[in-house]
């Protein structure tokens, strides 16, 4: 690959990482911390371990292209595609809070009747 082409690339790609700078301006500015404050808690489990898997997935990749043992990282991450399938089992199967506050209610006002 010639200089040209080389820097090329490099150019297209420092373009492709400003665009996805400003397409998560907003997440990029808060801590997964403040923004999990925001969320219900099931979100803020999805979404501590999604940041989870991404960061083991990038150092995976890394470890890999330098020829490193990924035994570790590689453990690591099937540990979080599992929580993460359990996390999911549970927004499918389990009722929200809304729902149990409602059923409380309707619960409350037919002992009244």
């Amino acid at each position: 690959m010639d200089a040209k082409k080389l820097q090329q690339l490099v150019d297209e790609f420092e373009m492709d990482i400003d665009a996805a700078e400003a397409q998560l301006g907003s997440i990029l500015d808060e801590s997964l911390e403040s923004q999990a404050e925001k969320r219900s808690g099931k979100e803020a489990a999805m979404s501590y371990a999604l940041a989870a898997y991404s960061l083991s997935s990038l150092l995976f990749a890394y470890l890999r292209s330098e020829g490193e043992p990924i035994d570790l990282v590689q453990g690591e991450i099937e540990r979080v595609q599992t929580l993460i399938k359990k996390i999911e089992a549970t927004e499918n199967d389990a009722p929200s809070r809304k729902d149990r506050k409602n059923s409380a209610k309707a619960a409350k006002v037919a002992r009244h009747k």
